[in-house]
C-alpha cells in the first residue's frame, strides 16, 4: 500500500525548508555565507580538478586512443582490458586522493557550519553529524554506507562493462564490416556516463527522498513533541 506520508520534496540541511531540485534560489537568498564557504570549497575542487583529475583523464584516454587505435599490437588483445580498466582506476582514485588531499583545509571551514539533522532536525556543526547519526540513528549510518557503496560500485562496474565491452568488441569493430566503427568508443564512452547520471538522479529523487521521509515518520511516530 502506497504510504501518502511519503514526500518527494528535498529539504535544505541548513534550515530545514522544504525545496524541489529544480531550486537554485534559496541558498543565495537565505544562506550567503555558507553559499560563499561552499564557493571556496568548490573553487579548491575545480583546482583538483584541473591539475591532477582532468590531466589524467586525458592521458588516460591518449593510452586507450593509442592502444586501440594507433598502435593495436603494441598490448597483446588479451591484455588491453586490464590495461584499460587498471589505468582508469589509477586515473579515478588517484584523482580522487589528490583532491581531498588539496581541500583538506576548505573542506574543515565547511565542516564548521552548523546544519540539521534531516531526521530529528537538531541543529549542529557538520563534523558532529557523523557522531550524532551513529548514536542516535544507527540505521542512517548503514544507509549512507549503502550510498557510497553504491556511488562508487556503480561507476566501477559501468568502468568495467564498457571497457569490457569495448575490448570484446574491438576485433569486430575494426574489421571493416562494422559501419561507423569510429564512433563506437565515443558512443560507449557517453553510454557509460549516461548511465551513471541516471542512476544517481534516480536514486536522488526517488531513493533518497522516500527514504528520509519514512525515516522522519518513523521518529516522529516515536518521539512526539512535548
Amino acid at each position: 500500500m502506497r504510504d501518502e506520508n511519503v514526500h518527494r520534496t528535498l529539504r535544505c540541511a541548513y534550515c530545514g525548508e522544504p525545496l524541489r531540485l529544480s531550486d537554485t534560489k534559496h541558498m543565495k537568498e537565505a544562506h550567503p555565507d555558507i553559499l560563499a564557504a561552499q564557493g571556496r570549497l568548490e573553487a579548491a575542487e575545480r583546482l583538483a580538478w584541473g591539475k591532477v583529475a582532468l590531466p589524467g583523464f586525458v592521458l588516460w584516454f591518449l593510452l586507450v586512443v593509442y592502444v586501440v587505435f594507433i598502435a593495436p599490437n603494441a598490448v597483446p588483445h588479451d591484455y588491453k582490458f586490464p590495461v584499460i580498466v587498471g589505468s582508469s582506476f589509477a586515473v579515478i582514485f588517484g584523482g580522487l586522493a589528490y583532491a581531498l588531499r588539496v581541500t583538506r583545509r576548505e573542506r574543515q571551514g565547511a565542516e564548521g557550519l552548523s546544519l540539521l539533522c534531516r531526521i530529528c532536525d537538531e541543529r549542529m556543526p557538520a563534523n558532529r553529524l557523523r557522531d550524532h547519526n551513529r548514536n542516535v540513528h544507527p540505521a542512517e549510518v548503514g544507509y549512507a554506507m549503502r550510498v557510497r557503496a553504491y556511488l562508487l560500485g556503480s561507476a566501477v562496474l559501468i568502468v568495467v562493462l564498457v571497457s569490457l565491452f569495448f575490448t570484446v568488441l574491438e576485433p569486430f569493430i575494426f574489421s571493416g564490416n562494422v559501419v561507423g566503427a569510429e564512433n563506437w568508443g565515443r558512443g560507449l564512452v557517453f553510454m557509460g556516463a549516461s548511465l551513471w547520471f541516471v542512476g544517481f538522479f534516480a536514486w536522488l529523487r526517488v531513493v533518497d527522498t522516500r527514504h528520509e521521509a519514512r525515516a522522519r515518520k518513523a521518529w516522529a511516530d516515536t518521539h512526539p513533541p512535548p
